[in-house]
């Protein structure tokens, strides 16, 4: 017997990640990052509101860039992009409900300063340019989470 909620069909992902991480000089550093990747329903019932064999709520690409820059040997700043393209959203027979999400690029960023040996203070910035956005996206299409607003952390780090 199944379980209610379980999924026993079987799914496939095939595709690729390619990071990269290297220093443009001693005190620069660049991150980079991007993930593609084809998942499909392979048996079973298919759940995606478009019909395809497409696995629901995957993005087929992600991709990330970070650099940070070791201005003095007490302050840091850094600065990066996230992208995560479109989700295809589960189906229940709604009709007239999206059936994906768009993609999304959001910028961030990050200050930091060591004030002492003992304290360090990082303000993480993300979402910089308050990006309107869906994150995820119910079953139905009748209810999604919107994306993280603008936001600020500031980070103390005490060490003893």
């Amino acid at each position: 017997m199944t379980e209610p909620g379980r999924s026993t069909a079987k799914k496939r992902v095939e595709g690729y990640e390619l990071s990269a991480t290297g220093n443009l000089t001693p005190d620069w550093t660049i991150i980079a990052g991007y993930t593609q990747q084809h998942a499909t329903v392979t048996e079973g019932q298919n759940v995606a509101q478009d019909g395809s064999s497409a696995l629901a709520y995957t993005p087929k690409h992600a991709f990330t860039l970070w650099t940070q820059y070791q201005a003095t040997s007490d302050l840091s700043v850094g600065g990066g992009v996230r992208y995560v393209g479109s989700l295809r959203r589960g189906s229940d027979g709604a009709v007239g409900t999206p059936d994906h999400t768009e993609g999304y690029w959001v910028a961030d960023a990050k200050l930091g300063y060591r004030v002492n040996s003992n304290l360090d203070l990082q303000l993480n910035m993300y979402n910089l340019f308050d990006t309107d956005y869906v994150a995820s996206i119910n079953k139905s299409g009748y209810r999604y989470h919107p994306g993280e607003p603008r936001t600020f952390m500031l980070t103390a780090n005490v060490h003893f």
